[in-house]
């Protein structure tokens, strides 16, 4: 861009490593704000602990079940081969009293049989609903949970603007919408302690429209923005991407997009 904000020009940065010579603006709240994105995550931590005592004692009942189930079969086994098992002489068996015993003790054990295996479908049904109540407690491996959406901070690989777009798709997710100034906060928190020094997409554009921003995974306009001084102005033709761009603090500016930056996901729990 070539657009001037107090003595600050923004200058165009056409890849990464033009991005990473830019001034660093000093973080005076980032103790602050460190601790407060530390407190929502340990909160996190403990409901993924709860759950995890759950699974455990979830499994502890399911190998009971099992052992029960195995000593039910291994006692009907013994009785049936005692019953045929020789008495006395060659030809001797068990007398038509000691068989209707045996075959009562054997239907009693055939209802345990079928009863364990009913709990043992049940304890199926449950853990099932265990990881239902996962999905929605918690988010999946390298998201964040903030409030009731889950977030990928996609920081180490940069792409263009539309190529982000269809990787968090690929993710299940779309390209941040922020609604409020807490998501905001929640975000440049983030990246503030993550410190990379670099601008990240996010899920405003007006392709369609000039100067009509609108979030691209639901197609609706913005009703909080965040914009640095003087923004978006579409300098250059083409700017019609939002980015949070380091140089200011992570407020957000149109950049063309075709420049390469990492980009932040989102989806609900």
């Amino acid at each position: 861009m070539g657009e001037q904000h107090g003595s600050m020009y923004e200058i165009p940065m056409n890849n990464r490593d033009s991005q990473t010579h830019a001034y660093e603006i000093p973080m005076n709240n980032q103790d602050s704000q460190t601790h407060a994105y530390s407190t929502l995550t340990t909160e996190g931590t403990n409901k993924t602990a709860d759950l995890f005592r759950a699974s455990r004692k979830r499994d502890k009942i399911l190998l009971l079940l099992i052992v029960l189930q195995f000593i039910c079969l291994s006692v009907a086994v013994a009785s049936i081969f005692h019953f045929y098992e020789p008495h006395g002489s060659k030809d001797e068996k068990g007398s038509p009293g000691d068989l209707g015993a045996i075959m009562e003790k054997s239907a009693r054990q055939e209802g345990q049989i079928q009863q364990l295996t009913k709990n043992i479908s049940d304890l199926s049904s449950a853990d099932r609903q265990f990881d239902l109540l996962v999905k929605t407690l918690g988010c999946e491996v390298g998201w964040k949970m903030f409030m009731i959406s889950c977030y990928y901070f996609e920081l180490e690989s940069v792409k263009t603007w539309n190529d982000a777009k269809i990787d968090c798709h690929s993710k299940g997710g779309y390209l941040v919408k922020i609604d409020n100034a807490v998501e905001n906060w929640f975000l440049k928190s983030y990246l503030q302690t993550d410190n990379k020094k670099e601008s990240v997409w996010i899920g405003a554009n007006d392709n369609a429209q000039e100067s009509n921003f609108v979030w691209e995974s639901d197609n609706t306009s913005l009703t909080f923005t965040d914009w640095n001084t003087g923004d978006p102005n579409n300098a250059d033709p083409g700017e019609d991407c939002a980015a949070m761009h380091f140089f200011w603090d992570y407020k957000w500016n149109d950049w063309a997009c075709s420049l390469l930056f990492p980009y932040i996901c989102e989806k609900e729990q």
